[in-house]
């Protein structure tokens, strides 16, 4: 083991940890993962390119728990936990680099098999689960922590554990000895609702707990119990002296009052391993892991369709907070600035309403779309209509991208007098579209550049009449627009990958707006592809791409659709659809898994750029792409997970904007009630449907 630091001294002044890009024990130090004041763990690569755990720690009790987990994991076989890469001190932290373990939490993949209706994968999870902290104790080793986010599941099954910082040696097999203070686990393991009767015995005493084999199985019947059904195995209160008390008396609720199907074979061994009494839960964890297996291999899933369901009241109640807050523009308080763009302001509110219109047939929404696109052309004159004298300026988003500018406005004038049966008034505002863009842009990106504008024009043109003057003039500006970018791109430096300003967003443009002409795509689109089909990693069940696109940027990873892998999910079905390349569709499916499991981080942003709402309009799309109907159900998850959230988004300063606030969950609301007409907002062509 390398030389440590002199733990610090109570009090002594916090030392900067390392930063993101810095060498740490030859790893190279990407983003981190968690981020406290003396404990952190970041993703790192090795110097070959494999991904590991870095963690870091500063301060007495922290130095000692990284001790204490480096030279457990060091003793212990290959088995399903982290080895250790190294270890020593960087910058005045202790820290110990680890490999890294594949998987998303046990709580996705419950979540995921419950949804598909997979009482044997359910059965099944539960015992490799088991399995794996059996092959920990045969080793002379309890956890300590037995809690879901120490739990990874990888794509093939495979069980993964984490956290060895509170692991106790209950044998002295493995070469650790558990008398040596310096490799002892820490005293008073935290009790939780998953702890065993006899540690909160302890607590009530004012005793420290150390585990043991069979505190241990009662939490992990707990943590299973949860697994299987999303619930406690009691209804236990929310602090830990209530709890101290509430424990010794608590014992496993009967599936059915939980909601959930009774399960009379599970249930029993679940209830076994929650004994009140050590002694009567089962004799060993292997012995509970074989009883689980058992009951795996005795349960058949039945033949199940996926059904609809109605939008919960959370999500709903997003819809009609939108319908309040979005009446008439003259019947509510100035929007903030920029007032008028797709992104932020009016146009953007008035789109989304011709959407609401599109899945609900109700012809007030569409009133008031037209109301709020007179309001937009009215003040479009103004100063703030697009810029808001801050950020938000000509100097940064450009003049032609239609996100931001007024040739935003006249394409959702286009789309709305279209649905208002207004056919001349549609292609005269083509016409202003193809006007307002003829004007000198550098930047190629999708949202603030010149693919922004290529990929309008697609979805104009796919609602357009081909007989129309408007129309051919389009077509021409966008057949030009096209080849010049695809000439200059060689040339350029793209400083990202992602959708929103990288190369998978042009690519995107490109690829749209060919299909929308029945052109083949240009020949530099191919080499794209090839370039971020290189650049994907795998993590956990699913693929990402990090967000930078040199090879020597700091290694950010990003989980909406501005950056990160959900909007991937969008051009990998497209390219499939056009090349017809098996690995697209992988990588389309690796993106959309992963949009599933990961969620959006923090949790709290809904908006469509980088929160959830983009996400469940990426997982929507998968489900077309496949017709596999668990897609759908994954993506109505997504959103109502998001509405239950306490707090959404406190700090947006625009909740009606399109891209930005809360819109996208509003307009959500309405079409997970008619997916077949669902489709990321002036971003994917939409389905067939009202016109």
């Amino acid at each position: 083991m390398n030389a440590r630091a002199t733990v610090p001294a109570a009090g002594a002044p916090e030392v900067p940890p390392p930063a993101p890009g810095e060498q740490v024990g030859g790893l190279s130090l990407g983003a981190p993962i968690t981020a406290g004041v003396e404990t952190r763990v970041h993703r790192a690569r090795t110097a070959d390119g494999a991904g590991a755990a870095l963690k870091l720690a500063h301060g007495d009790s922290a130095c000692r728990a990284l001790v204490h987990e480096e030279r457990v994991l060091r003793c212990l076989p290959a088995g399903p936990w982290p080895a250790v890469i190294g270890a020593g001190v960087s910058a005045g932290w202790d820290y110990v680099a680890l490999s890294w373990v594949p998987g998303a939490d046990v709580r996705a993949v419950a979540t995921e098999l419950r949804l598909e209706g997979s009482r044997r994968g359910l059965a099944r999870l539960c015992a490799d689960v088991a399995t794996a902290y059996a092959r920990l104790h045969a080793c002379g080793v309890l956890h300590g922590t037995v809690h879901p986010r120490n739990v990874r599941v990888d794509g093939d099954g495979s069980v993964g554990l984490l956290d060895f910082a509170a692991a106790s040696v209950a044998a002295v097999s493995i070469g650790v000895d558990p008398t040596d203070a310096a490799g002892a686990a820490p005293r008073g393991i935290a009790l939780s609702a998953l702890s065993a009767p006899e540690h909160a015995a302890a607590m009530d005493r004012g005793e420290p707990f150390q585990p043991t084999a069979e505190s241990e199985q009662h939490a992990l019947a707990a943590l299973l119990y949860l697994t299987v059904t999303g619930c406690l195995y009691a209804a236990l209160p929310g602090t830990r002296a209530a709890l101290a008390r509430a424990l010794p008396e608590a014992g496993p609720l009967p599936f059915a009052e939980q909601g959930v199907a009774p399960w009379r074979q599970l249930e029993e061994v679940l209830a076994r391993g929650l004994a009140r009494e050590a002694r009567r839960r089962h004799p060993s964890l292997s012995e509970f892991a074989a009883a689980l297996s058992a009951v795996a291999d005795a349960t058949a899933d039945p033949r199940s369709v996926i059904r609809s369901r109605p939008v919960g009241v959370p999500l709903s109640r997003m819809l009609d907070d939108f319908a309040r807050e979005a009446r008439e523009p003259g019947d509510r308080p100035p929007l903030p600035a920029p007032t008028c763009s797709v992104n932020y302001g009016a146009a953007g509110i008035a789109f989304a309403l011709y959407r609401i219109w599109k899945a609900t047939a109700d012809t007030a929404w569409l009133r008031s779309a037209e109301a709020w696109l007179a309001y937009a052309e009215r003040v479009q004159q103004s100063a703030s209509a697009f810029a808001d004298g801050g950020e938000i300026t000509p100097s940064t988003v450009g003049t032609v991208t239609p996100y931001h500018s007024v040739s935003g406005l006249a394409a959702v004038r286009a789309f709305v007098d279209r649905a208002t049966g207004n056919p001349d008034g549609q292609h005269a505002a083509i016409d202003r579209f193809c006007a307002s863009v003829r004007q000198p842009c550098a930047s190629l990106d999708l949202t603030l550049g010149r693919s922004s504008v290529l990929l309008f024009s697609a979805l104009l043109l796919a609602s357009a009449d081909p007989n129309r003057s408007a129309t051919q003039r389009l077509r021409e500006q966008g057949d030009t627009l096209c080849h010049e970018i695809w000439a200059e791109l060689p040339s350029r430096e793209i400083r990202y990958n992602g959708i929103a300003h990288g190369w998978a967003g042009i690519a995107y443009a490109a690829l749209r707006w060919t299909r929308a002409r029945g052109l083949p795509p240009p020949p530099g689109v191919a080499g794209v592809l090839e370039r971020l089909v290189a650049a994907a990693e795998p993590y956990g069940r699913g693929r990402y791409w990090p967000v930078g696109s040199s090879p020597d940027a700091v290694r950010a990873y990003l989980t909406g659709w501005c950056h990160g892998h959900a909007g991937y999910v969008f051009l990998w079905n497209l390219a499939h659809v056009i090349y017809g390349e098996r690995a697209f569709a992988e990588l389309a499916e690796g993106a959309a898994r992963l949009t599933v499991d990961r969620g959006i981080q923090p949790a709290n942003i809904t908006s469509l750029c980088c929160g959830t709402a983009g996400a469940v309009y990426a997982v929507l799309n998968h489900h077309r792409a496949t017709g596999e109907e668990i897609w759908r159900a994954r993506a109505q998850r997504l959103a109502e997970d998001s509405a239950r959230e306490p707090v959404l988004a406190p700090d947006v300063t625009s909740p009606l904007s399109l891209y930005k606030g809360h819109a996208g969950l509003a307009l959500l609301a309405a079409e997970l009630e008619r997916t077949e007409l669902a489709a990321m907002p002036l971003f994917e062509l939409e389905p067939p449907g009202r016109s």
